[in-house]
Order: structure tokens, then C-alpha cells, then sequence
């Protein structure tokens, strides 16, 4: 299982396509996509600090809704996995709102785990 420091690479990596302008607007399905693999690599990185690596989505979202350091966006993240499944097998058009509300929540988790509350933070 990757190390902390192969998840923040995983998050960085992704943060740089979301910082392409043109990536956000002719690929507004895919940009969804990107900011929940974003939030995945963050909420991953902060597992490790349990020592726990998820295997599927919906034992991560069990760790989220039940760790500690990770209760407080658990609803952001539950929200912005549902928006994109609805992207990537829904086939739904994502809108501008749908768009800004995505990196609502994917700001939400990110400044709550880049915060020296979290866990993996304080190590």
C-alpha cells in the first residue's frame, strides 16, 4: 500500500491538471472526477496515520464517516463522491454550479486536512 508521501504525490499531481483553466471547462465531467481523486488521496494520506489503506470506495467512505480527524468533512466528502459518480457512470452534464460546487467541497476537505489538526499533520 502507498506511503503517506505517495498519496500527497497522488493529490499534487492532481491539484496541477485542476489548476488548467481550459481542463475545467471542456472537461467539467472529468474536472469532478479529478477533485474526488483529489479528496481520495487526501483522505488516504490521513488513513495512513491509522495505518489503514482503503480497498474499495466504500470502505473509505465507512473510515471517513467513522475516523475522528475525518468527521468533520465526512458530508463533503460523501456529496462530491456522489457528484462524481454522476460524472463518470450517470453521464450527467456537469453545470458551472455543479462545477463550483465540486471545488466547494473538495476545498472544504483539502483546508481541513492540510490544517495541523489532522493527524497526520501533527506526526
Amino acid at each position: 500500500m502507498p506511503l503517506t508521501d505517495k498519496h500527497n504525490e497522488k493529490y499534487v499531481h492532481n491539484k496541477r491538471l485542476l489548476n488548467n483553466s481550459n481542463f475545467r471547462n471542456a472537461f467539467s465531467d472529468w474536472f469532478v472526477t479529478v477533485l474526488f481523486y483529489g479528496a481520495v488521496h487526501l483522505v488516504e494520506r490521513e488513513l495512513t496515520a491509522y495505518n489503514h489503506h482503503s480497498k474499495t470506495h466504500n470502505d473509505r467512505r465507512m473510515w471517513v464517516a467513522r475516523t475522528p480527524s475525518l468527521k468533520e468533512v465526512s458530508a463533503a466528502y460523501e456529496s462530491l463522491y456522489i457528484q462524481s459518480r454522476r460524472a463518470r457512470y450517470e453521464c450527467v452534464k456537469m453545470t458551472s454550479q455543479d462545477v463550483e460546487k465540486a471545488e466547494e467541497l473538495f476545498e472544504k476537505i483539502e483546508t481541513h486536512l492540510n490544517t495541523k489538526t489532522s493527524v497526520t499533520q501533527e506526526k
